[in-house]
């Protein structure tokens, strides 16, 4: 079975970025509305850049993957949208997977507060999107598969 991971371009895991924790988001949309672009901000104003790639599969079946940078400074002229303080500490950081019978596409990720607060950041049913679901965001969430067809992953573990 291949896997396909993250790209993760960081300085430091994906792990100790949410032990770090978030106050904010930001979001960049492509003309059609839907975001192409997430950043996750620590309380510091460095955090976390969020996009997707597309990986072939087969025959016209393409599958996306989330792509992690860092961002040293609060980009100027971005609309912010603040967390509850939940998200400032403490923070469980789950892998989304996409899983066919031949391949793994790590494609999403589920960061949860202690009180059970959830941020999802997931590829997009529109190719290189990537889309955003917190209780404190209201907009269309269009994942590219339903949240309950992906299976789940902490540390390396399936929870499957």
């Amino acid at each position: 079975m291949k896997r396909h991971p993250f790209s993760i371009n960081m300085r430091t895991s994906l792990e100790d970025e949410c032990k770090e924790g978030f106050v904010s988001f930001s979001l960049v949309k492509e003309t059609h509305g839907h975001p192409i672009t997430v950043f996750l901000w620590h309380a510091t104003g460095n955090g976390i850049k969020v996009q997707c790639v597309m990986h072939d599969l087969g025959p016209r079946r393409e599958v996306g993957s989330l792509i992690f940078g860092s961002i040293n400074s609060n980009c100027d002229g971005l609309n912010t949208i603040e967390l509850p303080s939940d998200f400032n500490h403490d923070l469980t950081l789950e892998k989304l997977l996409f899983v066919d019978d031949e391949s793994i596409v790590e494609s999403g990720i589920a960061i949860t507060t202690n009180s059970g607060k959830k941020l999802l950041l997931v590829s997009g049913a529109c190719p290189h999107t990537v889309e955003i679901s917190t209780a404190t965001f209201n907009h269309d969430f269009e994942p590219e598969y339903p949240i309950s067809d992906y299976k789940r992953e902490i540390n390396g573990v399936r929870l499957d």
